[in-house]
């Protein structure tokens, strides 16, 4: 760690927590955190993942829980929400939904009105420039 950097950290806690060399910001070392989820993976029977997995795991679970992708850029700490829509893949479900909603908008109510739907339908695509 640079010398500036400690000694603004240094600085920062001496403003909000006793903290002296003894004192330990997180109870427990990366190392242990690492070596304790090892062996519970290997007690359950599971794959190993790593620490950062558990990160990306509760950015799924806030997806799939509806959770809008400025409200977890916020949590996360991400910089911007371009970075949380690298999740975008695990949306697919709500775009289905999306996708019923509007189709059930615009299910004409009777057959005239299927009609008129469809002929304005081909008016705008002539008028966009589409062909037949």
């Amino acid at each position: 760690m640079p010398d500036e950097l400690y000694a603004e950290m240094k600085k920062f806690f001496g403003m909000h927590y006793y903290f002296d060399k003894g004192n330990r910001i997180f109870p427990i070392s990366k190392h242990k955190l690492r070596d304790v989820m090892k062996c519970g993976a290997a007690k359950a029977g599971v794959k190993k993942i790593r620490i950062h997995d558990l990160r990306h795991s509760h950015a799924s679970l806030l997806i799939e829980m509806g959770f809008s992708a400025v409200a977890i850029a916020d949590r996360l700490g991400h910089e911007s929400v371009e970075i949380t829509f690298r999740y975008a893949h695990l949306l697919p479900s709500q775009q289905m939904s999306m996708a019923d909603k509007l189709s059930a908008v615009m299910e004409p109510r009777n057959e005239q009105e299927s009609t008129s739907q469809h002929s304005k339908v081909i008016r705008l695509h002539k008028s966009a420039g589409g062909g037949t």
